[in-house]
């Protein structure tokens, strides 16, 4: 498992088998037999669109007692923060750019999944874009568990 894992971050599982499990992770977190938290059907299609100076726009997709998906654009990055109280994993849907994690860098792109600890400071430098992603936060988030560093 986790020689895959290396091999995902890498860019070197193939892309259909990275889609088909980003679908089946998605849908296990949209959808909910809680009858007062329905699930979502959301199309990225409906897309987001950067506004002239824009750097960064989202939509977020739906939510859960235990997280919440968000449908990213970014136009040139993000600058360095972390998240006090959250998780986050990012999947890549395109554009291209160099993830820097805990002072590590990684070139990353379509197909690309980013694990995040909470506490962990990390910034993305886009290099062909605009990038977008879907990033799950857990738990739901709400948009102010964001600090940023120097």
């Amino acid at each position: 498992m986790k020689r895959w894992f290396s091999q995902l971050l890498r860019g070197q599982v193939p892309g259909a088998f990275v889609l088909a499990g980003i679908t089946t992770f998605v849908a296990s977190q949209l959808v909910t037999l809680d009858a007062s938290r329905r699930g979502v059907a959301y199309s990225a299609a409906e897309g987001l669109t950067l506004a002239e100076g824009e750097t960064l726009v989202s939509h977020a997709v739906g939510a859960l007692d235990a997280s919440s998906a968000h449908h990213l654009r970014i136009a040139n990055g993000v600058a360095g923060h972390y998240h006090v109280a959250h998780d986050e994993t990012v999947f890549i849907l395109s554009g291209t750019g160099v993830f820097t994690m805990a002072e590590e860098t990684h070139s990353i792109g379509p197909g690309s999944v980013l694990l995040i600890p909470r506490g962990t400071v990390h910034a993305l430098a886009v290099t062909e874009g605009p990038m977008e992603a879907l990033s799950v936060f857990a738990p739901e988030f709400d948009g102010k568990d964001r600090v940023f560093v120097d």
